[in-house]
């Protein structure tokens, strides 16, 4: 009868702690005190140690992720851009029928600028090729390639830099390599500060980055936009380097008659132009 009672009570305390260790949510067995304390043995928590660590399928992942994030950022860290090139061949582009627009309006000859490839290398970039009517009077429309002391290699550091065209300051670094004790002379009638030049001159000596309205004067005195010797008349008085009757020996030698005493007298006037403006700078800095 005892041991059926001892039974009875076994059975029936095995599924009460099936019941508290269902309900408590342990997966290790329940102690029971002498008096009537449960004690609950975490196996899952305390007993077992978590996983530290990366598991190497979580690894490659990672390692995949970061390759593709390299491979869509790698063209913006590229020294040598697409859109770079076509900025650089522009801006070669736009000096060099510059030039020729300019020495055009003064010899009065038509120039092309043409773009050669290199037959011993398909892959190399075009090369320019600048051409000159040769003889507009006995050979018409015959084009020959300039020669190649007129097409040099740029100037890297000049002592005098001479804009003609203006709207090249916003597209092209003119000023580049330019001595701290050199000339500027642009063709306009704004001032440096109004181009927005203000914070680059403070670098240099205001009493050689001078302005004059080199086309206005061309158009009073020839007639036509033709600024070249108006501005050598500027860069005369504003370097001192020639004198003005040096460039209107110069005009002469090129041309003759009204054309000459034209460009002479805007240059002249341009010389006067620059030698006022010196001045008032001069006034201005000893105030």
């Amino acid at each position: 009868m005892v041991l059926q009672s001892l039974a009875v009570w076994a059975r029936q305390e095995h599924r009460r702690r099936l019941r508290c260790r269902d309900w408590l949510g342990f997966v290790g067995p329940i102690v029971t005190t002498g008096n009537g304390a449960m004690i609950a043995n975490r196996r899952n928590t305390l007993t077992t140690p978590r996983r530290t660590g990366f598991t190497l399928v979580e690894i490659l992942l990672v390692i995949g992720l970061l390759a593709m994030l390299a491979a869509f950022a790698w063209p913006f860290f590229r020294s040598d851009k697409p859109h770079q090139k076509i900025e650089r061949a522009a801006n070669r582009l736009s000096s060099l029928l510059a030039m020729c627009r300019a020495e055009a309006m003064l010899s009065g000859h038509p120039f092309r600028v043409t773009w050669q490839a290199d037959p011993d290398d398909p892959e190399a970039p075009y090369q320019p090729r600048i051409l000159h009517e040769a003889d507009p009077v006995d050979k018409p429309g015959e084009y020959v390639e300039m020669a190649a002391a007129w097409a040099r290699e740029p100037i890297l550091e000049p002592d005098a830099i001479i804009i003609q065209d203006p709207t090249l300051l916003y597209q092209v670094d003119v000023f580049s390599g330019l001595k701290k004790d050199g000339y500027i002379l642009i063709n306009t009638n704004r001032s440096f500060d109004d181009l927005g030049l203000g914070e680059f001159a403070k670098g240099f000596r205001h009493e050689r980055l001078l302005t004059v309205p080199a086309t206005e004067l061309a158009m009073k005195h020839i007639g036509r936009p033709l600024p070249n010797a108006v501005l050598l008349g500027g860069f005369a008085a504003v370097s001192g380097m020639i004198t003005v009757d040096s460039v209107a020996d110069a005009i002469r030698a090129k041309f003759s008659g009204k054309i000459a005493d034209a460009n002479i007298a805007a240059a002249k006037e341009a010389y006067k132009f620059v030698l006022e403006e010196e001045h008032a700078l001069e006034e201005e800095n000893h105030a």
